[in-house]
């Protein structure tokens, strides 16, 4: 064999085999989020992941190893849509009180809308995953308490500690998103949840009450 032969064989099988594989993550994601908002979570095989998007069953457990992690996965992509959308209101140039409430009424609305993803989301994960779902959370939290906390410095809001005012707000998030009343629509759901955080649920506040949570 020459060296030639050997330069065309090394060409034609040795560097065509290390060129990588077709990323079928992006497929793989979006077929496994599809499956999962019309099943339960344990109903949903692997076998249906690899045979709704047309691969063969190992080439999804090249991209994730446990149906956890591929459920983590389509989870941590729906929040990062979320986190990306929240973050656009966030900057607009509107009064706080309006980006207060375009915020939240996107977050409730969009945890309505995967009810389902937020159901599994309560479950106990390991570590990783633990950790970079806390991340979104974590990233949520900070949106709400910056519109808060400007809200503060222009007189809008009182001056409570904005972070917990955040964590009290995410609070009542989920609690309408698990245990809401699913005969009320989401426009109402996000109105009562805007009222009873801005105003509470006495007639009035009493004259020279102060907040007792204070800024750290």
């Amino acid at each position: 064999m020459t060296d030639r032969s050997v330069t065309t064989l090394r060409h034609d099988c040795g560097e065509a085999s290390m060129r990588p594989a077709k990323n079928h993550r992006p497929a793989l994601l979006k077929t496994a989020a599809r499956l999962f908002a019309q099943k339960p979570f344990h109903e949903v095989l692997m076998d249906d992941v690899a045979a709704e998007a047309g691969v063969a069953k190992g080439t999804v457990y090249r991209f994730f190893l446990t149906k956890d992690d591929l459920y983590v996965a389509v989870c941590l992509e729906f929040l990062d849509e979320l986190i990306a959308q929240a973050s656009e209101v966030a900057q607009r140039n509107d009064p706080p009180l309006k980006k207060l409430e375009n915020v939240a009424s996107l977050v409730l609305r969009f945890f309505l809308a995967h009810r389902d993803f937020y159901q599994v989301l309560q479950r106990e994960w390991g570590n990783t995953h633990r950790e970079a779902l806390l991340a979104r959370r974590s990233a949520i939290r900070s949106l709400l308490a910056g519109v808060l906390r400007e809200g503060q410095q222009q007189g809008v809001f009182r001056r409570t500690h904005p972070e917990l005012a955040a964590d009290g707000l995410m609070g009542m998030i989920r609690s309408f998103v698990r245990f809401g009343d699913r005969r009320i629509g989401p426009d109402e759901l996000a109105a009562h949840l805007l009222d009873l955080f801005l105003h509470g649920t006495a007639a009035s506040a009493p004259e020279g009450k102060e907040s007792t949570c204070r800024e750290a």
